[in-house]
């Protein structure tokens, strides 16, 4: 009787793997059923590497553009305002990895060679986010991404030549973003516009309520205050609204004057005494230069004034 039972358990337990691996390979297709055609190509010819100079990216009524400019005897990505003004510097590493990822080579996959009423592909709606990428003052080509597909391992996309469908993995979603704060530099005095260090500062002068405060190189702890100046990071960029109020505010400013000669001057314009703002300052950064000037605007918070107030041994209001 046992080696029957055990007879019958070797049985059950070979059924049990057969129809356990049947059951897998029913969810795999060796006939190769995937009617996508295999594109090896990059979104962006590597030709333009070095030739784009302005990224536009925007989704529905989202919109933030991007440019490279001369600045400080280099090249230095801007965030612009509506009217094409310099506003912030952007991100230098984040931008040239954005183009690494877009002139890289991948798989795409062509699904359709046109877009069919009622389809799911999310490339003609509010929800499309374009990127149209300048590779001269004029010249330009534009991606539309759409939605992602049922398994949200693939994005639907096309170019702006052809209505021609495909599907390209997710990896490169972290950069479809419109939010300056995801593409600024953080700091707000720019290591990027700038060759600038604790190192490199020689003076720092404040001026405030007609008053005059300085610290140079030769004092105690100079090189901790200037570290922790260049440490302090921004919010952001000013409203419409807090563009005008500045005009009516007398701000304190601060003067950096560097090793080589440049120097950098904050004007900080504390509008929290008006009732229409709160907990806002703003800060017109100009960076000055031998034969060139460079002139961005950021927003803080009173936190991070106050904080400047303490590193220069100012009570705050």
């Amino acid at each position: 009787m046992d080696l029957k039972k055990e007879k019958i358990n070797i049985i059950l337990i070979a059924t049990s793997i057969v129809l356990f691996f049947t059951y897998i390979l029913s969810f795999t297709n060796f006939s190769s059923t995937d009617k996508r055609k295999l594109v090896k190509t990059a979104l962006v010819n590597n030709k333009y590497i070095d030739s784009i100079n302005r990224f536009e990216l925007s989704q529905g009524e989202q919109k933030i553009t991007l440019s490279k400019e001369k600045a400080g005897g280099g090249d230095v990505w801007f965030i612009l305002a509506e009217n094409n003004t310099k506003i912030l510097p952007a991100d230098k590493e984040l931008i040239n990895n954005f183009i690494i990822k877009l002139t890289k080579v991948i798989n795409m996959y062509k699904i359709s060679d046109n877009i069919s009423q009622n389809n799911s592909f999310g490339l003609t709606d509010s929800s499309t986010f374009c990127l149209k990428y300048y590779f001269s003052d004029s010249e330009f080509q534009q991606i539309y991404f759409g939605n992602l597909d049922f398994s949200n391992s693939f994005r639907y996309l096309m170019s702006g030549k052809t209505t021609t469908v495909y599907q390209v993995e997710n990896t490169i979603d972290t950069f479809l973003n419109t939010k300056i704060q995801f593409w600024a530099e953080p700091n707000i005095i720019s290591k990027q516009i700038i060759n600038i260090s604790p190192d490199s500062i020689q003076k720092i002068t404040l001026s405030k309520n007609s008053k005059t405060k300085s610290f140079s190189s030769q004092q105690k702890n100079f090189r901790e205050k200037c570290f922790d100046l260049l440490e302090l990071r921004h919010g952001g960029i000013p409203t419409p609204e807090e563009f005008q109020l500045i005009n009516n505010q007398n701000p304190s400013k601060i003067f950096i004057e560097n090793g080589n000669k440049s120097t950098v001057e904050l004007s900080l314009f504390n509008l929290d005494t008006d009732s229409k703002i709160n907990n806002s300052v703003i800060i017109k950064t100009e960076y000055i230069f031998e034969n060139s000037k460079n002139q961005t605007y950021s927003k803080i918070s009173n936190w991070t004034y106050k904080k400047i107030l303490e590193i220069l041994e100012v009570e705050s209001e």
